[in-house]
This record gives structure tokens, C-alpha cells and sequence, in this order.
């Protein structure tokens, strides 16, 4: 028998209520393309081109393409590629299918949505949606859309936004996935750091963190530590980041023998 997954949820009353996780998916999902609609008919088709691709539904996407839907529209705030990307679920065979179909019906892997995010921003590190969106051209270093950027050195590029994603080893795989497809791993982000510097710091604020805190689950650092290598297989690090990892791996040091 098959596990539905579920969610506590507050009801209205204040009590606990239960939903399954594809429900409440459902649900998210049809509210934001409901607040998003313009023209019924349009909206009708944009609308249906979404929720199969939210949902990896192959069959739908084909039929909503066939139906004239628009494969660079965007439908409650995203464009048909980002609705398949972000909750993909990893190595997700419908998921590569769902994305190959979008860009063989002429979805541009480099449009920015209205949010000023290109595709590969709301990838989550999900690899499988990276190496779909590489192979369709997508630019493994493109940044945020300059003209809704706040950065003060540079709009936010790929391998920054999909870095925030880093507490998961599946993350560490996007990351690989988007320096194997030509990322540059010396660029510098929003701040002008490093990409270095940017998960050094991401493990030493997590450090801070656990230093005040109950003992970590059993490899808490490993993902910090692939994405670093990653890194360092194809750029080196500069200075500052160096001395950064390597207060970091000493008190994680710590922290692991406290521990055990």
C-alpha cells in the first residue's frame, strides 16, 4: 500500500488538522495561478501548462503545448520551465521529460521571469532540472535580472542563488551538475564575495549555530565540505576564504569530538 505523505496544518478554529503533501501542493499552486490570471481564455491555457508541469504530468504538458499554451508565458508569477523545476523531486524521470518537451516547444532556458529570475535560479539545486536546462542552453552563469537586482556589486549569478540551497548533499550535486555544464567557479556574487568565501561563511554561521545548540546529526558538515571541493577542482580559492574553511573545519573539529 502506498504512504501518503502529510502535513499538520492550523484550522481556522485553532486546532490541527491533517493534509496530504500533493493537496496542499495542489492548493499552493491554484492559488498563485488564480491571483496571477489576466484573460480567462488565456489564463485558462497558461494556467493548465503550469499545474502539469508543477506536477511532471508529461501527457498534460503535451496537450496544453498542443493546445496552443505559450512555453515562455508566465503563470502565477512563473514562467512553465520554473513551475517544473522548483518542486521537481530529485532524478525525477517525468520531471526531465516535462522540461525536454517545454524547450523542444521553444521555452527559452535564459527568460527572466517577473520576478527577475532565469530558470536555473529556481532550479533548488535539483541536478536533474540543471543538467535539462544546460543541455537546452541555458547560461550556467547567468545572473539575476539587473533591473530588479538590489545587489551592490553584481546581480546574483546561477551558482550563488543555487549555493542557498547548500544544507544537502543533493544540493552539492546541483552544484556539481552546474560547474560540470561550464560554470565559471571563480565568479563573485552579489556582495562581491567569492563563491568560496560564500559557503565558508554559510559553515561558519551554521558553527555559530550549533556551538549555542544540542549536538548535530551525524555528518551535519559533509555538504559544506563536498561544495567546497567542488569549488576547488576547478577554481582556487582566494585567501580570505581559505582562512575562513580553515576556522571552520577546526571548530567543526570540536564540535564533532564534543559530540561523541
Amino acid at each position: 500500500m502506498t504512504k501518503v505523505k502529510k502535513a499538520n496544518i492550523q484550522t481556522e478554529n485553532g486546532t490541527a488538522g491533517f493534509c496530504d503533501l500533493d493537496t496542499l501542493r495542489f492548493l499552493a499552486v491554484a492559488a498563485s495561478l488564480l491571483l496571477a490570471a489576466v484573460s480567462p481564455a488565456r489564463a485558462g491555457m497558461q494556467d493548465d501548462l503550469a499545474m502539469a508541469a508543477s506536477f511532471q504530468k508529461v501527457d498534460a504538458v503535451r496537450a496544453a503545448l498542443s493546445n496552443n499554451a505559450d512555453p515562455n508565458a508566465p503563470s502565477g508569477g512563473f514562467l512553465p520551465l520554473e513551475w517544473a523545476c522548483k518542486d521537481m523531486p530529485r532524478n525525477s524521470a517525468d520531471g526531465r521529460a516535462v522540461i525536454r518537451l517545454l524547450l523542444q516547444a521553444g521555452a527559452d532556458p535564459n527568460r527572466m521571469s517577473p520576478s527577475g529570475a532565469p530558470p536555473l535560479h529556481l532550479s533548488r539545486g535539483n541536478a536533474a532540472c540543471i543538467e535539462e536546462l544546460l543541455a537546452g542552453g541555458a547560461d550556467p552563469d547567468i545572473r539575476s535580472d539587473p533591473s530588479t537586482s538590489t545587489c551592490p556589486f553584481a546581480p546574483t549569478p546561477a551558482l550563488e542563488r543555487i549555493l542557498s540551497w547548500y544544507k544537502t548533499e543533493d544540493v552539492a550535486n546541483g552544484v556539481q551538475a552546474l560547474l560540470d555544464g561550464g560554470a565559471d567557479a571563480g565568479i563573485r556574487g552579489c556582495d562581491g564575495n567569492s563563491m568560496h568565501a560564500i559557503i565558508a561563511g554559510m559553515f561558519l554561521r551554521k558553527i555559530d549555530r550549533l556551538e549555542k545548540s544540542s549536538p548535530p546529526a551525524a555528518g551535519w558538515w559533509r555538504p559544506y565540505v563536498t561544495i567546497w571541493q567542488a569549488l576547488d577542482r576547478k577554481a582556487m580559492a582566494d585567501a580570505a576564504a581559505q582562512d575562513m574553511m580553515i576556522d571552520a573545519l577546526q571548530r567543526a573539529r570540536m564540535i564533532e569530538m564534543n559530540a561523541h
